[in-house]
């Protein structure tokens, strides 16, 4: 979580608006009762973080004036999306299915005799699927890495995985690499979009920014590093950020995990995204969640953000 703190009399209730505040991400609770914090900007005068006599120190929710200025820059998206997307959200046309299409691998297991009508059906699915369920019942782990498998299967193209929370994709790279682990042979190499702050040090070396560093020292090696990854992942606001990629890439499949906390201007910048020529740069998402699970996050009111139909 990205957090503000602040020094404040214990004689005085604190006051974010009267004091100078530190940006930072938290870390981890430590064991002794501690919290570690990493700063989000490097502070050279000790002055700032000195403990004085009669003061302590408060700590509240941040967030962060990018990820909030892109939601209302994206809504613009969906005016410019090709007709067919635009009218597909706005449903003034249905979702298509392919019956014709197959599956190339077998995902019924043991005790886990459904699966391959699952992810037929997703692959079927023309526009998008809806894989919707309480938890616990494997959405992540079976339905999202069996329905990704066959992805990769079908097409050549790269994947988009995604979801609201740094949590939600650490999740997801934690099932990228347990089978990473298990199928040596055929690993599934992915790149992490986002910072490295804000997640645990043991996913570093999945993210872009470090794969760049450590592998590539010319713009053309960047792009043949994006050109040869087949999944990437990342936060929704991270994507959102990183939307120049479509440009270069055109991804087969989306699938959004825990959609259930997204609001929609987070994800109709997905939905209309265009590439290089155009085209949606997205052909189709995956949306897994449970609506009775976790809502949506909003910041607003319920009074904020009320909207009254004038017609």
């Amino acid at each position: 979580d990205i957090v503000v703190f602040y020094r404040y009399s214990i004689d005085a209730e604190p006051n974010i608006c009267q004091q100078m505040v530190v940006r930072g991400v938290l870390k981890e609770f430590l064991p002794n009762g501690k919290i570690l914090v990493q700063l989000r900007a490097s502070q050279s005068n000790p002055k700032v973080l000195k403990n004085e006599k009669g003061f302590a120190w408060a700590m509240e929710h941040d967030f962060l004036e990018s990820s909030q200025s892109v939601l209302y820059s994206v809504l613009y998206s969906i005016l410019e999306a090709n007709e067919e997307r635009r009218s597909l959200l706005l449903t003034k046309r249905l979702p298509e299915v392919d019956l014709s299409c197959s599956l190339i691998g077998n995902y019924d297991k043991k005790g886990e005799i459904y699966y391959n009508s699952l992810v037929r059906k997703a692959i079927q699915a023309k526009d998008y699927f809806l894989l919707v369920g309480p938890p616990g019942t494997g959405k992540t782990s079976r339905g999202l890495m069996y329905i990704l498998q066959e992805q990769l299967l079908q097409s050549d193209l790269p994947i988009l995985l995604t979801a609201y929370t740094n949590r939600a994709v650490d999740e997801i790279c934690d099932k990228l690499v347990a089978y990473n682990q298990a199928n040596l042979d055929s690993p599934i190499e992915f790149l992490r979009l986002g910072s490295r702050s804000a997640t645990d040090n043991f996913y570093a070396s999945y993210f872009l920014a470090q794969k760049v560093e450590d592998n590539c020292k010319t713009k053309a090696e960047v792009i043949d590093l994006l050109k040869k990854t087949r999944v990437f992942v990342g936060t929704t606001s991270s994507v959102l950020a990183n939307l120049r990629l479509t440009k270069l890439l055109h991804f087969s499949m989306a699938i959004v995990d825990e959609a259930s906390q997204l609001i929609e201007p987070q994800m109709v910048g997905l939905f209309c995204a265009k590439d290089g020529e155009g085209n949606n740069a997205i052909d189709k998402f995956v949306l897994i969640g449970d609506y009775k699970q976790l809502p949506a996050v909003v910041l607003q009111t319920e009074k904020q953000s009320a909207v009254t139909d004038l017609l």
